[in-house]
């Protein structure tokens, strides 16, 4: 062998060396490495072979000859099948090719082996590169090596490292770029394999290489030619900074005398304007003449230049003239790029290419969409600079519309509705053949149709008009576009012409909720025809209201509108939308203020209870510049106020300012709302007493409001009296008001004034004189009321006395006068509460009403009507005292004067609230008055009732059926009396209180917690008593297991079991109105399944069907719903095991649990079922082993 050829090859082989390589390979090769290494010397032996004498047939100079040995011996191992065991010792190998310490004949052994290992680049050498990975700064280093080979090896390595480790290689790329200039193809190809791999991965780390590797296009070798082709692609592909080095460098190779270097810059450069088109841009005139040349080229060019048109289409100008030939070329390819480029740069320069509308005009019945497309998109930009253009184009076009080709048909509606967007005049006369293509067949033509006239709708609505039912039809289409095209063109009908549009109303509706592009046309549709015809629109009220909620403001708008309008035609419609017409009033847009406003309004004067949850937000209206906004406002408010008072207490400052106002109805709903807040929350409205004061006091001539303002301060009067005082004047000028309502609430203000402060009463007395034999029972019963707390309060220590407080009786009523005094004079004796002597205050007490009791019995009547007033007072502190003249009461309850008989029955009330015992001999004429025509007595008497129930039921009892009616009552105090005292009765005589069963089940569904409650109470009472085959309400009880207020549904809970489980037939329907609730939240659904658990101790074949929804609850994490819902269902099992046959398998994995009481449970449930538990546990065992 000659030891400086540069192929290293050997004349011998390995046999020739080694009798039998296999045996000796691994212990060899390990040896020869530590030869190589200089740990160990060769033995003697060894030298003498014929490969021995070969190697040293040389010149060696100074070189160790063992170690040249070792290294040419491992060379040829390598060659022969042993390269993974070789490359295993890489570092060894590496450090026989370094300078330093090893001789040129050494280092081009060494260099050798590692060519030898990297040779055959076909075959997977992952194992093998890996060694060299982390031996990577060696190679670089021997990138730049004197000796040719070393450079080769180096080369070699790391091309293949790359490809398993490119960041590993990435540092290389300095020293390989320069070996590209080596006059040997196969370093080329090998440092294009490199450079590739790493741009794949870290493309920025190549860009240096562009140069050398465009240099490469124009070489002789194929190989290298298209390696270098390859790289470059990738990374223009993937380092777009690279883009414009690359240009500048592949534009001069596009005049290449070598054909592949032409077409190979063509090609990348059309990959460039894939990620960087702008940087092509320059090349524009070197590409054009491509266009000319061969398909292959002219496909390029042309796609090339359609990518630098979309954004530089200035740039393709000069090459229109080139393209527009090709708008009429066969490949499809070709003839899209080239209308694309047209398009692009008509949009940017119109005027450089009308050359191309005659073959534009042609591509209108291509066969592909997107050349359609685009040519009807590039007559449009060109007719468009045009106007005059626009009227003849669409009018050529209408004859296609009646074609019986349904392609071309399609084609001239496409092309109208194009042009449409821009000039909408000229298309008016093709609406009707436009009208007449939307009962086409097909569906792209209809589409097209619709768009068109949508557009031209859109400036002349009123030649839509006659298209609205052929549009309906098409609402039904199973395309959302044609959807939404027809939504818009109704909308634009609706807007010129809603009485036209209002049969689209229910089709409409059905469309919304799918898009909210079409929703917002939809509802808009919608609000234009309810402006209209606000009837029309009623029926879409429940799919407009979530649109309240849109995030778009021209949806809320638009659906606001709509609310609106249907609010003034159906307002109870609207009652689902208050909450969302409430955050509607944050708005910054004041339509959409103003219009909720109105909503709520109209909702509110149906059904004002409705608006209570609105009034918060809407507070910071009524202090508004906005008068109309601020009239509304109070008017919602006051009447939010005659059903809920308490609703508007947070309204109550700005409520009191509206007594201020310029505007009458502003100030009469500010003084209305506040009358009623007053009447529930009189502390809350103190604030407003002096702007109260002052509507009583000013200049007026609105009675209401005066009505309302004194109302209002009589009912403030009973919690802070001293706040009224300083209008007690004022109060006394009204004792002489034609109306009678102003009259008795200033009588009654100063009446809750005397209660504290008697002495500021002292002033008026005179005036309240004349009132006591008033004809008007409310003006004489303040009156009188007045007088006697005036009695009773005032210090007998001061004047005036008991005489200045009479009328002027004539000669004839001296009994009269003799009855008033000694009534007053009983009341007066009385102490103040506050006193010493709490003895003496009761001894006075019971001698006052012993004379009360005697003067009720006389014929007199103020004398009587003050007597009945006064125990009616005192009933208030001391019921029992005055409970000792209930009999001389009880007769007064049936007196044909009003007065007294209202007296009577509000005494009455009053000792049966304290001393129920006392009030029972009254209890017959209380039932005879349930059947009063007047109201006040009809309701006083169900709570005088009531009262006698709670501290004395059986007294209550014959009261029952008269009682029942009163459970249907609006008012609430009256319906919670009368369901409590027949809560009472039927805890004491559950038969008695049978008649009531039905009444009682409605007041299950009450607003009321406590009429709920209480009607549970007596339901389960009722029911569990043997009162006949009457069957319970049970399901109407189950169902309130699932109540908002926890303890109904623990009551309800505990009665359905009960029932359930002592009443036969209540089971059953009891367990499937419960199973109803075991996927209700923790509370509801522990509750249910307790309640279902309890049952089957009783009645387990009645919850069979609860066994699935039993089972759902098995896996939950909540112990005691898990064990109830064991329990119930091995109840179950026990009873009817093929019930749960079919869960046994849900079972068996809670047998796994530490809990004996629900592993022993889950036992009972699944052992009933022998066959499916076998089964069962005996495939759980074979799992386990």
């Amino acid at each position: 062998m000659d030891p400086e050829s540069p192929s290293g090859e050997f004349t011998i082989s390995l046999d020739q060396i080694y009798t039998n390589p296999d045996d000796v390979a691994d212990t060899e090769i390990s040896s020869l490495v530590s030869i190589l290494d200089g740990e160990t010397e060769m033995e003697p032996s060894v030298g003498e072979t014929e490969h021995t004498a070969q190697l040293l047939d040389t010149d060696l100079g100074e070189t160790n000859t063992q170690r040249l040995i070792a290294a040419s011996r491992l060379r040829l191992f390598a060659g022969a099948g042993y390269r993974d065991a070789v490359a295993a010792h890489a570092e060894t190998i590496l450090a026989g090719m370094d300078a330093e310490d090893n001789s040129v004949h050494v280092r081009r052994q060494a260099a050798h082996i590692v060519i030898t290992i990297f040779k055959d680049e076909s075959v997977e050498i992952s194992p093998v590169s890996n060694e060299f990975i982390e031996q990577t700064d060696t190679l670089i280093e021997f990138l730049e090596d004197d000796l040719p080979c070393v450079r080769q090896a180096a080369v070699y390595a790391i091309a293949e490292v790359a490809k398993q480790s490119p960041d590993s290689a990435a540092p290389a790329i300095d020293a390989l770029i320069p070996l590209l200039d080596d006059e040997s193809a196969e370093i080329d190809r090998r440092v294009i394999t490199a450079i590739t791999a790493i741009a794949e991965s870290t493309p920025r780390d190549v860009t240096s290489a562009i140069t050398p590797l465009v240099s490469l296009l124009e070489g002789d070798v194929q190989m290298t030619r298209v390696q270098a082709e390859y790289a470059l692609k990738l990374l223009v592909e993937n380092a777009p900074s690279a883009a414009q080095t690359a240009v500048d460098h592949l534009v001069p190779l596009l005049d290449s005398d070598s054909s592949f270097a032409r077409n190979a810059a063509l090609e990348i450069l059309a990959g460039v304007t894939l990620t960087t088109p702008e940087a092509v841009a320059p090349a524009v005139n070197e590409i054009t003449p491509f266009l000319t040349e061969d398909f292959y080229r002219q496909k390029i060019a042309v796609c090339t230049l359609c990518e630098i048109a979309e954004t530089s289409p200035a740039a393709v100008v000069p090459a229109v003239e080139d393209v527009v030939p090709l708008l009429d070329a066969e490949d499809q390819i070709v003839k899209s790029a080239a209308v694309h480029t047209i398009v692009a740069v008509a949009e940017e320069s119109p005027s450089a290419v009308t050359e191309a509308s005659d073959s534009l005009f042609s591509l209108l019945n291509a066969d592909e969409p997107n050349v359609q497309k685009a040519a009807i998109r590039a007559v449009i930009v060109i007719t468009s600079n045009v106007p005059e253009a626009v009227g003849p184009v669409i009018e050529s076009l209408l004859s296609p519309l009646d074609t019986d080709e349904s392609f071309v048909r399609g084609q001239a509606a496409r092309t109208i509705a194009a042009l449409t967007q821009g000039e909408t005049q000229p298309a008016v006369p093709a609406v009707d053949a436009l009208t007449t293509l939307l009962n086409a067949d097909e569906s792209v033509g209809r589409k097209l149709a619709v768009r068109a006239i949508v557009e031209i709708a859109s400036d002349v609505p009123d030649t839509a008009v006659p298209a609205v039912d052929p549009l309906l039809f098409l609402l039904d289409s199973d395309r959302p576009v044609v959807q939404k095209y027809v939504a818009a063109a109704i909308m634009v009908v609706a807007a010129s012409s809603p009485r036209a549009a209002a049969p689209a109303v229910t089709p409409l509706v059905s469309l919304l909720g799918e898009d909210n592009d079409v929703d917002g046309l939809v509802v808009r549709a919608l609000a234009e025809i309810s402006g209209d015809d606000p009837e029309a629109v009623v029926p879409a009220t429940q799919a407009v209201i979530p649109l309240l909620d849109a995030e778009r403001e021209s949806v809320r708008t638009n659906a606001v509108r709509v609310i609106a309008s249907v609010a003034e035609e159906a307002p109870i419609t609207v009652v689902p939308a208050v909450e969302s017409l409430g955050k509607l009033l944050d708005s910054d847009e004041r339509l959409i203020q103003w219009k909720a406003v109105c909503a709520l309004c109209d909702v509110a004067l149906e059904s004002p209870g409705a608006v209570a949850p609105a009034i918060e937000p809407l507070v910071p209206f009524l202090d508004s510049e906005w008068t109309s906004l601020r009239k509304k406002t109070a008017t919602i408010v006051a009447e939010v106020a005659c059903v809920s008072p308490s609703a508007v207490a947070p309204a109550v400052g700005p409520l009191s300012m509206c007594l201020d106002a310029d505007e009458a109805a502003i100030r009469r709903n500010g003084a209305c709302a506040l009358a009623e807040l007053a009447g529930e929350h009189p502390e809350t409205a103190v604030q407003a007493v002096d702007r109260l004061v002052s509507q009583i006091t000013g200049e007026t001539d609105q009675q209401y409001i005066q009505e309302c303002a004194v109302r209002a301060l009589a009912e403030i009067a009973t919690t802070a009296p001293d706040e009224v005082v300083p209008a007690i004047d004022t109060l006394a000028d009204l004792y002489e008001a034609d109306s009678i309502t102003l009259k008795e609430n200033a009588l009654y203000a100063t009446a809750e004034i005397a209660t504290t402060m008697p002495e500021a009463v002292i002033p008026v007395v005179d005036s309240l004189i004349p009132h006591l034999t008033a004809e008007e029972v409310p003006v004489q019963k303040a009156a009188i009321r007045s007088v006697v707390l005036i009695a009773k309060h005032l210090p007998t220590t001061m004047v005036p006395g008991i005489d200045s407080l009479l009328p002027r009786f004539g000669a004839d009523e001296t009994r009269d006068q003799r009855a008033t005094v000694e009534a007053l004079t009983a009341i007066a004796a009385i102490p103040p509460e506050n006193s010493d002597g709490e003895q003496d205050l009761e001894a006075e007490r019971e001698n006052a009403v012993a004379t009360l009791d005697r003067l009720l019995d006389t014929g007199e009547t103020l004398g009587r009507k003050i007597a009945v007033t006064a125990l009616a007072v005192i009933a208030e502190d001391a019921p029992t005292t005055a409970g000792t003249a209930i009999d001389s009461l009880v007769p007064l309850l049936g007196n044909d004067d009003p007065y007294i008989k209202e007296l009577a029955v509000q005494a009455t009330v009053l000792i049966a609230y304290g001393s129920p015992t006392s009030a029972v001999p009254a209890v017959d004429e209380l039932i005879d008055l349930l059947e009063d025509d007047n109201v006040y007595l009809q309701h006083g008497a169900v709570i005088g009732i009531g009262w006698i129930a709670k501290g004395l039921p059986p007294a209550a009892v014959p009261a029952t059926e008269a009682l029942v009616s009163f459970l249907y009552s609006h008012e609430e105090l009256v319906r919670k009396t009368a369901v409590y005292a027949i809560a009472r009765i039927a805890d004491h005589d559950p038969e008695a209180a049978l008649p009531a069963t039905d009444a009682l089940e409605h007041c299950l569904t009450a607003d009321c917690s406590y009429v709920r409650t209480h009607a549970v109470s007596a339901l389960e009472s009722i029911a569990l008593a043997p009162a006949g085959d009457t069957m319970p309400p049970i399901c109407s009880l189950a169902a309130l297991v699932d109540d908002t207020e926890y303890s109904i549904q623990k009551q309800a809970a505990r009665a359905t079991a009960a029932i359930a489980t002592t009443q036969p037939g209540t089971a059953a329907p009891a367990v499937d109105v419960l199973a109803g609730h075991l996927d209700a939240d923790r509370t509801t659904q522990e509750l249910a399944v307790r309640t279902i658990m309890e049952i089957t101790k009783h009645a387990p074949n009645a919850a069979v069907s609860a066994v699935d929804p039993l089972v759902s609850l098995l896996d939950t994490d909540d112990q005691i719903i898990q064990k109830n819902a064991v329990a119930a269902i091995a109840a179950i099992a026990e009873a009817t095991p093929n019930a749960v046959a079919d869960v046994v398998e849900q079972l068996v994995p809670l047998l796994d649990t530490d809990d004996e009481f629900l592993k022993a449970t889950t036992m009972r449930a699944i052992m009933p079922n022998t066959d499916a538990t076998r089964k069962r546990l005996s495939a759980r065992s074979s799992e386990s082993e």
